[in-house]
């Protein structure tokens, strides 16, 4: 058997292997590695209108694509990433990502948490209805930083890339591309 990105969030989030035996279990700041391409299909149920292909991210984490894509593959709206109100801290590394949609962060929302790190990370066609085609971030205390990145055909209504508020933000060696 194989380890979901799903399942391994569930066990990160609750410290255990409740999402999955099959993954190992989460233990402070984990790290997930991706080992293979991730095509969503259809949105993770978190509860009252949320729009996201994986839980809620409750606990810090670092996502390691190791150069693999995940995308979105569906007539369905939903990011890829979610976190709101969680004392957490959230890396991205080494990935892909393509064809995210939702009202607000095509790929990632990211509200009230305690740092966002992007590194290494190709966001491409996401969508937002509201703010932030590829990213919303508001109100991350120890702030965003990006670097050695590239968005790419990334919409928004307020920030075709990016709607970043409340955070202090650095941006490093990184292409904005339509």
């Amino acid at each position: 058997a194989s380890c979901s990105i799903t399942e391994a969030i569930l066990n990160a989030n609750a410290n255990n292997q409740s999402g999955s035996a099959d993954c190992p279990a989460g233990s402070g700041i984990d790290t997930i590695l991706l080992n293979t391409d991730i095509t969503f299909t259809t949105p993770y149920m978190n509860g009252f209108n949320d729009t996201s292909a994986t839980p809620f991210i409750t606990e810090s984490l670092v996502i390691n694509g190791q150069n693999h894509t995940i995308d979105r593959n569906s007539t369905s709206h939903f990011r890829f990433f979610h976190v709101t109100t969680a004392p957490v801290t959230l890396s991205f590394k080494n990935m892909i990502m393509e064809n995210g949609s939702a009202g607000a962060g095509g790929f990632m929302y990211m509200l009230a948490m305690n740092g966002l790190a992007i590194d290494i990370v190709q966001f491409t066609g996401g969508v937002s209805g509201w703010e932030g085609g590829a990213i919303y971030a508001n109100g991350i205390a120890n702030g965003v930083t990006i670097q050695k990145s590239k968005f790419e055909n990334n919409s928004g209504g307020m920030g075709g890339a990016l709607f970043i508020n409340e955070a202090d933000t650095k941006i490093q060696a990184t292409q904005f591309l339509n």
